[in-house]
């Protein structure tokens, strides 16, 4: 099968240049070998883009440790067997609200420019998340959570910006992409031993003085510092991207940021009147099909309109043959030019044209002519400005898109749900593992070292010797159905080999997850055109959103009914709801699979 993406920056089946004004047809991608300045540039770029992609995945699962034991400590009266569903709406309800923003965040983005949405949200999370260490009951503590969902749109941005600052070069985009999607594994692994090992100092580290000062408010809010570390971090990815990110919306399509409180209040103004148009118009429809006289109108001004438009035509075709008489003259003129030189050529006499005019016209002729690029520049240049802008409806009508966006979706709530699941397993005193919140933070450093050492080693030698569609297939099988051994801990007595041995297996999972999205962003990005990429992800991320957001809920609740419904023994409880997920993962592997090879 010869198949080709869309808008990947070479079309080997059609001669249509790309629309990006950076991007190439050339089968051998001529933008290949950039200049030192340019990846100096790129590296810059795409190391902010980490560091923010690292803040929004930090304050995502840097609370997954410790969630239960904030429901604990907020909510008076919970027991730890129903600590689940607390923690689960505690940990999902970011992403759940991200869901109301994730699609109008895509549209601020084509409209004032990706780093004004990256700098307001790593700033506006730094805020909250420093807010959110001071909470004092749970309903706060699931508003801020909120809150932060709703400003917050840097994945979003991070995986257009990725693909638009290699400038249609694809090894520069695995590359990009490939970094900032290792980020993603490495909040989700780090973050969660951070938070574990930061949360509750004062129980965790007895022996340890923090001082007359320090004491009373680590004790009065014990999970402060992980949040502290959290904000610190979005506040450094602020700082980063001020100073090193490209803006890579076109500048005629860029409007200053400072508009946008005066545009967002007129749009806010113009809805009742739009809400006002749209009744009328149905209105008048209505009345037209039942009213005759309305017909009537319509021709009488139909017939207006018809005269009018035959005088402007008459007084346009006069004016029209008023200018092919002038340029008949000229066009004459330049014929003897062309005759005389013709002439010259066969040594004949040329007498009727001045020697002046002849050699004009021979060094035109010898000149590079640049009027037919330009004027197919122009063209160019007027049909982007006509195109019409994506929208869901069009976007989700696109086979490839919506076939992305669903394997997308799937894949993260399973993998999300998997990250949920761990650390109330590990947690559990009766069919757990019953670890406290320092051991399980070691484990997700166990995880992290993995993840560091081998993910985007693994990614680049799967890309190079497999290419794209194979190493988004393997990433995929691999990202979920490990989960499946880890039941078999609890026959492991020594503490130690446990916790190496849960870490090997969430490191797995974790490191072919990244490579899977990596993978995935990459193709949902060549599958659209360039200026729809940022609307495309925002409709990615509402997916995401809900799948982030339900499936700590559904993680929980899953938990907990495999505890105490009594279908099996609570010993075994742990192999429900890891098995549940794994045929999950097993059925986005499915879907993921009927992806066309467009390598192929």
């Amino acid at each position: 099968m010869k198949k080709q993406h869309q808008y990947d920056g070479v079309d080997t089946t059609s001669t249509e240049t790309s629309s990006h004004p950076e991007e190439t047809t050339n089968p051998n991608n001529a933008k290949c070998t950039p200049t030192k300045q340019e990846l100096h540039e790129h590296y810059l770029s795409t190391l902010a883009l980490c560091s923010a992609v690292f803040s929004m995945f930090y304050l995502i699962f840097s609370i997954f440790p410790y969630g239960g034991f904030m429901a604990l400590h907020l909510v008076p009266g919970l027991q730890p067997n129903s600590v689940g569903i607390y923690a689960g709406i505690l940990t999902g309800s970011m992403k759940i609200a991200s869901v109301v923003t994730a699609y109008p965040w895509g549209i601020v983005s084509d409209t004032y420019g990706r780093k004004f949405v990256l700098v307001f949200s790593t700033a506006s999370s730094g805020l909250f998340m420093f807010a959110f260490g001071f909470a004092t009951n749970f309903t706060v503590a699931v508003t801020i959570r909120v809150l932060i969902g709703l400003t917050n749109a840097t994945m979003t941005i991070a995986r257009v910006s990725a693909s638009e600052l290699a400038r249609g070069n694809h090894q520069l985009e695995a590359k990009g992409m490939g970094m900032i999607m290792s980020m993603v594994g490495v909040g989700m692994l780090f973050a969660p031993s951070i938070g574990g090992l930061l949360s509750e100092p004062i129980t965790q580290y007895a022996t340890v003085d923090f001082g007359p000062y320090f004491t009373p408010i680590l004790r009065q809010y014990p999970f402060l510092l992980p949040n502290v570390l959290g904000a610190v971090i979005s506040f450094l990815s602020t700082i980063l991207i001020l100073v090193s990110v490209e803006e890579t919306l076109p500048a005629e399509q860029l409007r200053s940021p400072k508009y946008i409180l005066v545009d967002g209040l007129s749009y806010l103004l113009r809805v009742p009147a739009h809400i006002s148009k749209q009744i009328t118009t149905m209105w008048n429809t209505r009345t037209r099909t039942n009213d005759g006289y309305e017909e009537v109108r319509n021709s009488s001004s139909s017939s207006s309109s018809s005269m009018k438009s035959t005088t402007v035509l008459d007084t346009t075709t006069s004016i029209r043959r008023t200018h092919v008489g002038a340029e008949k003259e000229d066009i004459s003129e330049e014929l003897k030019i062309v005759v005389s030189y013709l002439n010259e050529e066969e040594g004949l006499e040329v007498s009727f044209v001045s020697e002046r005019a002849r050699a004009s016209f021979t060094q035109a002729l010898h000149r590079p002519s640049v009027r037919v690029s330009e004027r197919s520049t122009k063209m160019e240049q007027q049909q982007e400005e006509q195109r019409p802008k994506d929208t869901i409806a069009s976007l989700m009508a696109d086979k490839k898109v919506r076939e992305c966006l669903l394997c997308y979706w799937i894949t993260t709530f399973a993998s999300t749900a998997l990250n949920e699941t761990f650390p109330l397993f590990a947690m559990a005193k009766v069919g757990g593992l019953g670890l406290d919140e320092k051991s399980i933070g070691l484990i997700g450093t166990i995880s992290g070292v993995v993840f560091v050492a081998c993910q985007y080693f693994i990614f680049s030698v799967s890309m190079k010797h497999f290419g794209l569609h194979k190493t988004m297939l393997m990433s995929s099988l691999l990202c979920v159905s490990p989960a499946i051994f880890l039941p078999l801990s609890l026959w492991i007595s020594n503490t130690t080999t446990v916790m190496l041995y849960t870490g090997l297996m969430n490191g797995i999972t974790s490191l072919f997850f990244s490579n899977w999205n990596a993978a995935l962003s990459i193709t949902q990005n060549r599958a659209v055109h360039p200026q729809s990429r940022s609307r495309v992800n925002g409709l990615a991320a509402i997916g995401t959103a809900v799948a982030r957001g339900f499936g700590p809920l559904v993680a929980g609740v899953l938990v907990t009914l495999s505890y105490s419904s009594g279908i099996v023994p609570i010993e075994y409880g742990s192999f429900v709801f890891y098995t549940t997920i794994v045929a999950l993962g097993g059925i986005a592997f499915v879907i993921n699979s009927k992806l066309d090879d467009d390598e192929e």
